[in-house]
């Protein structure tokens, strides 16, 4: 039986088809412009040689065992990228933010600076925002780190 070359999302595992590829804009699998429909963005892929689709989901299940934290359904683990409600947009006055994860357990931070770390300020409850400004969140659990969200909020 000969192999065949199957494509995966680097972040969350997922198989990348032709149609995701096509969505993304991309030429070719092995560059950022895969769009992945579980992450909801743009990724880079992982690609591996295998004789079956089970086979090489078990090569990429070892490969990004160890990068995420909490288990996927493919058994990858991953911290999911929070969001926040509202999303970003135009306020005639200032507005009231919730921040929230799917991953149970994670922690979110914040900043309207560079990218949160954990000494960042942690997500307690609704931050409101007075004034323009741009909100960088990301989630936390067991040493990794979520996907960056970032929004705008215009504020008058």
């Amino acid at each position: 039986m000969p192999e065949t070359k199957f494509y995966f999302c680097e972040t969350c595992g997922a198989r990348i088809t032709d149609q995701d590829l096509a969505r993304g804009g991309a030429k070719n699998k092995q560059v950022k412009g895969f769009y992945c429909s579980r992450c909801e963005r743009e990724v880079k892929t992982l690609s591996f040689t295998a004789y079956n689709e089970e086979q090489a989901f078990e090569f990429v299940k070892n490969a990004l065992l160890d990068k995420q934290a909490v288990n996927s359904p493919l058994g990858v683990k991953v911290v999911e990228t929070p969001v926040l409600t509202p999303r970003g947009g135009r306020f005639r006055a200032p507005v009231q933010v919730a921040m929230s994860c799917a991953t149970p357990g994670a922690e979110i931070y914040y900043t309207d600076g560079p990218r949160p770390t954990t000494q960042s300020p942690k997500y307690a409850g609704p931050v409101v925002v007075k004034e323009t400004t741009v909100l960088r969140i990301a989630a936390y659990k067991d040493g990794v780190f979520s996907n960056l969200r970032e929004e705008h909020f215009i504020i008058g």
